[in-house]
């Protein structure tokens, strides 16, 4: 008996809910281990950017290809969103609070990472000519 392997996109998405899950659970923490470690604005850089990556990859395939301007500014509304929605999420949290300042640097990193990926996607096909 042989055992079907995931597909690629069910792969793609559950990375991407399984990270955003993640995030979701972190943010639940009143404290997370290692957070100390790191000034608050590179976590949230990291944090975002690869949610960011991870969503544009479950849309279209790939990460190191040019893009369709509809799965980008999917990409940006939706973490865009969720960054504003996890800083209210914190809110509610007893030892966490809510920041206009992360929420901003939250959708810089999103900002970024969708031009870092136009970038890739352009230099791509300019190597391929």
């Amino acid at each position: 008996m042989t055992i079907p392997r995931p597909s690629g996109a069910g792969v793609r998405w559950g990375l991407f809910a399984s990270y955003l899950a993640l995030t979701f659970y972190l943010s639940s923490r009143p404290w997370v281990p290692g957070a100390s470690l790191l000034p608050d604005s590179i976590l949230h850089l990291a944090e975002f950017s690869v949610l960011t990556a991870l969503l544009v990859r479950a849309l279209s395939g790939a990460l190191a290809v040019p893009h369709r301007a509809g799965v980008l500014w999917a990409a940006f509304l939706f973490c865009a969103v969720y960054a504003v929605m996890d800083e209210l999420h914190q809110s509610f949290v007893p030892g966490r609070d809510a920041s206009v300042r992360d929420a901003a640097v939250d959708i810089a990193a999103i900002g970024l990472t969708v031009l870092s990926l136009v970038a890739l996607g352009r230099r791509r096909v300019h190597a391929e000519c």
